[in-house]
C-alpha cells in the first residue's frame, strides 16, 4: 500500500477516479470490472469508496480507513465509441497502481495519454467490417455473387455511418438512413435464395460399424452420453471404424474428407467474420490473432455439433461455453479482458436469419387479409421469434458462466 504522505487527498482521488470509471463505463466495461479496478486503486491508497453506477452518471464517495470525512464526486458517463483497447489499457493502469509500480502523480498522465490516444485507421476499420459482413454472408450459405453484394452495401452504410456521425447526426437518424442506404445498394437480393441449409446430409452405403456402435460397444455409458452428439455427426457422414483401404480414397471416406473441408471452411469463415467485427470495437492489436481462434474454434463446434442432429439452441449454448472458458484462459496470455475477444467471438453465432424471419413474418401478418393467411405467417414469426431468443438466451449464459467459474484468472488478465 501507498504511504499516507504520498497519497493523494479523497478530493484528489475522488475526481480521478470518478474520471476513470466514467471513460470505462463510456467504453462499454462491465459494471463489475469497474467496481473491481477502483476499489483496487482506492485499497492501494488506503482508502475506502462507494460507488453508485447510474444510466448516466457515475458516483463516488472517498474517505479514509477509520474517518469520517468524507468527498462525493460526480462524472457523466463519456459519449465515446467502444473501445476495448482503453479497457485494456486502463485496467493495466488499475494494477500498477495497486502493485505500488506508479505514484499518483504518474498514474494521472498515463490516465490522459490513454484516454487522448485511442486512434483507429479508418479505411482499413472499413475494409475489415466488409469482409466480415461477406463472411458472414457466407456462413449462411451464400455464394460468391452474394457476398459481393453484401460486402458493397455494407462498405457504403458503414462510410455513411462513420460520415454521419463525425458531422454529430442524431445516432437513431444515422441507423436509420445507412440502412435505407445499404438496402438501395442492394437491389438484386441474390443472398436470399442463396441461403440454404449448412447441415447437407448424404446418403451412402453403410459401413460394417458405425462410430456409435463402436463406442456403445467400448466406451463406458457415462462417456458414450458425452460423445453421443459427435458420434451422430460420423454416421451422418459414414465414417467407417475398423475398415482400412490403401492405393485410393474409398466412397465412405469421400464424405469424411467432404465433412472436414467443410468444418475448416466453417472455421475460416467464422475467424474472418469475427476479426472485422472486432475492429469495430476498437481492441488490441495482439487480440485480433485469440478472436479469430476462439471464433473459428466456437464456430465449428457448433457446426459438428449441428451435423449430428443437436439442436442449434443447445449446440449454440455448448460452443458459447466454449468459447467463454477459451476466452478466459486464454486472456493471460493475450494480456486483455477476456470480453476483449471473446464477444468478437460470438458474433458469428448471432442468429441473425431467424431475427430476420421473425420480423418478415410479423410484417406479413400485418398485411394479411385472411384468417389462414394470418395464421401461417403467426406461426413462422412465433416459432422464429422464440427461436432466436432461445438462441440468444444460450449464447449469454453459455458464455458468462466461464467468466464466474473462473474468476480470478478473468480479473487477473491484465496485471
Amino acid at each position: 500500500m501507498i504511504s499516507e504522505a504520498s497519497a493523494p487527498s479523497p478530493e484528489e482521488l475522488g475526481c480521478f477516479l470518478s474520471q476513470y470509471g466514467a471513460w470505462l463505463l463510456g467504453s462499454g466495461s462491465t459494471c463489475i470490472r469497474v467496481e473491481k479496478n477502483i476499489n483496487r486503486m482506492a485499497q492501494a491508497f488506503g482508502m475506502d469508496v462507494e460507488i453508485t453506477i447510474l444510466p448516466r452518471h457515475l458516483q463516488i464517495a472517498v474517505c479514509r480507513c477509520g474517518r469520517d470525512s468524507v468527498a462525493t464526486c460526480l462524472s457523466a458517463v463519456c459519449q465515446s465509441p467502444t473501445s476495448f483497447n482503453i479497457i485494456t489499457r486502463l485496467s493495466e493502469l488499475s494494477w500498477a497502481i495497486a502493485d505500488g509500480r506508479i505514484d499518483f502523480a504518474t498514474a494521472k498522465q498515463r490516465f490522459d495519454q490513454i484516454v487522448c490516444s485511442d486512434r483507429q485507421n479508418k479505411t482499413a476499420v472499413l475494409l475489415m467490417v466488409a469482409l466480415a459482413n461477406a463472411s458472414f454472408c457466407r456462413l449462411f450459405g451464400g455464394d460468391a455473387a452474394a457476398m459481393a453484394i453484401v460486402g458493397i452495401a455494407t462498405l457504403c452504410g458503414y462510410f455513411l455511418k462513420t460520415v454521419m456521425i463525425e458531422r454529430g447526426i442524431d445516432i437513431r437518424a444515422v441507423f436509420i438512413i445507412c440502412a435505407d442506404t445499404r438496402s438501395h445498394r442492394n437491389p438484386f437480393p441474390l443472398w436470399l435464395h442463396a441461403i440454404h441449409s449448412r447441415c447437407h446430409k448424404c446418403a451412402v452405403p453403410c459401413a460394417r460399424h458405425t462410430v456409435s456402435e463402436f463406442f456403445q460397444r467400448l466406451a463406458p455409458p457415462p462417456l458414450y452420453m458425452c460423445v453421443q452428439p459427435l458420434c451422430r455427426c460420423c454416421d451422418t457422414y459414414r465414417m467407417p471404424v475398423g475398415r482400412t483401404m490403401r492405393g485410393h480414397v474409398t466412397y465412405e471416406n469421400r464424405y469424411v474428407l467432404t465433412m472436414i473441408v467443410q468444418v475448416l471452411q466453417d472455421a475460416l469463415f467464422a475467424a474472418i467474420a469475427s476479426v472485422g467485427f472486432a475492429a469495430i470495437s476498437r481492441p488490441p492489436r495482439r487480440a485480433y490473432f485469440y478472436c479469430a481462434v476462439i471464433a473459428a474454434a466456437a464456430h465449428s463446434l457448433r457446426f459438428i455439433l449441428m451435423s449430428g442432429d443437436v439442436n442449434i439452441v443447445v449446440a449454440t449454448a455448448i460452443s458459447s461455453f466454449a468459447a467463454g472458458t477459451i476466452a478466459v484462459l486464454l486472456s493471460h496470455t493475450a494480456r486483455t479482458p477476456a470480453e476483449t475477444c471473446l464477444f468478437p467471438a460470438l458474433l458469428p453465432m448471432i442468429p441473425g436469419m431467424y431475427a430476420y424471419r421473425s420480423f418478415g413474418a410479423m410484417v406479413m401478418c400485418i398485411l394479411g387479409e385472411r384468417e389462414a393467411e394470418f395464421n401461417h405467417y403467426f406461426y413462422l414469426f412465433a416459432s422464429n421469434g422464440f427461436t432466436c431468443v432461445a438462441i440468444l438466451l444460450g449464447m449469454v449464459a453459455g458464455a458468462t458462466v466461464p467468466m464466474f467459474i473462473f474468476k480470478k484468472i478473468s480479473f487477473q488478465a491484465t496485471r
